[in-house]
């Protein structure tokens, strides 16, 4: 069983940062995804926090077919809502808890438990193959020694101080779903008090714009005009490297308090692949025990990328291959190509 699994596609971005729009990256994904037993979108597959879901719809749609049609027949595909796509499923988990049903660690979605949702499952249906969806997460291998999930129960642990307590140790999904999650303005604070002086000020005048703002929504508002104060980190990659240092242990901590016994756990959200040749041997070592993997995104975001590290762990266009008797490994598809190759039409270079 050869399993490919991306994530943090975010078809439908209104800035057009999603680098699938670009057909010289979705060629290469799909020859990928026709060498695969079973495809895994890991979350965020769609971009539906911008306040404009249909449009976002029309544009991830004939995206999606071209992998359910390039998978075939034979092949299986598993959809994992993440945060941004977290309304695809959101009625679906409000009816549970009506119920009082309580939300597993690998529970099986109904594939029309929302329109929205059966759209995306059509969509990726037209070549015949299995689909299936699963929230939060899903075993990739029959011994369940590793465990997929899109990663943002991290969220709620990041920054302290947060009305309420995050979930402790001996948590449930249930109870990350009900925890607070940090303010875009109080991460950056947090990383701002660790970056050099000269570079403060544009992070703190930052966290002013985004006041009111989820974390879930930062990778859109750094991109907005109105965060141009953020320009002295542009190129210097410092932010990417605190924001992967933070969320990496972050997973780890919400690993460790789910009680996850698995060697290996892969995830998305924070858009930061690895590990990565160049990467400490502990950086992606959870506390608890799993070994953490991170798929990486298909987003081109100049605010993330610096400086001259070749694969660069912000770049766009990786996954995570897992066959089996082997360990889960990074791949990467775009290591190639050229910022100018990946950019939104009409947009200048990062």
């Amino acid at each position: 069983m050869r399993t490919l699994v991306v994530s943090d596609l975010h078809l439908g971005s209104v800035a057009q940062r999603d680098v699938l729009r670009r057909p010289i990256a979705r060629a290469r994904l799909l020859e990928e995804v026709a060498r695969a037993d079973r495809v895994v979108l890991l979350g965020d597959t769609v971009e539906l926090l911008e306040g404009r879901p249909r449009q976002a719809l029309e544009a991830a749609l004939p995206v999606l077919r071209e992998l359910g049609d390039t998978l075939g027949p034979g092949g299986e595909l598993v959809l994992v809502p993440g945060n941004h796509d977290h309304a695809l499923i959101a009625p679906w988990l409000r009816r549970r808890r009506i119920t009082a049903k309580q939300l597993a660690l690998t529970d099986r979605v109904p594939r029309k438990a929302t329109p929205a949702l059966q759209q995306v499952v059509r969509a990726l249906c037209t070549g015949g193959g299995r689909v299936s969806v699963r929230y939060p997460g899903l075993w990739l291998d029959r011994w369940r020694t590793v465990l997929a999930t899109h990663g943002h129960y991290l969220d709620c642990l990041l920054v302290r101080g947060l009305p309420g307590q995050p979930p402790q140790q001996g948590a449930t999904p249930e109870d990350f779903e009900r925890a607070p999650g940090p303010s875009a303005e109080s991460v950056l604070r947090v990383l701002g008090g660790q970056l050099p002086p000269a570079l403060r000020f544009g992070v703190d005048s930052a966290a002013g714009v985004v006041r009111r703002a989820t974390l879930a929504t930062l990778p859109l508002v750094m991109r907005l005009p109105a965060v141009d104060v953020l320009s002295p980190l542009r190129g210097s990659g410092v932010l990417g490297h605190r924001l992967g240092t933070a969320g990496i242990a972050a997973m780890g901590d919400a690993v460790g308090r789910l009680g996850i016994e698995a060697k290996h756990v892969v995830f998305g959200h924070i858009h930061r692949a690895g590990p990565l040749p160049g990467d400490e041997d502990d950086l992606f070592a959870a506390p608890s025990g799993p070994r953490l993997w991170n798929t990486g995104s298909w987003v081109l975001d100049p605010l993330l990328l610096g400086g001259p590290r070749r694969p660069h762990p912000y770049w766009p266009g990786g996954g995570i291959l897992l066959e089996d008797g082997r360990v889960p490994r990074p791949v990467r598809f775009l290591d190639d190509l050229r910022p100018r190759d990946l950019a939104p039409t009409g947009a200048a270079s990062p």
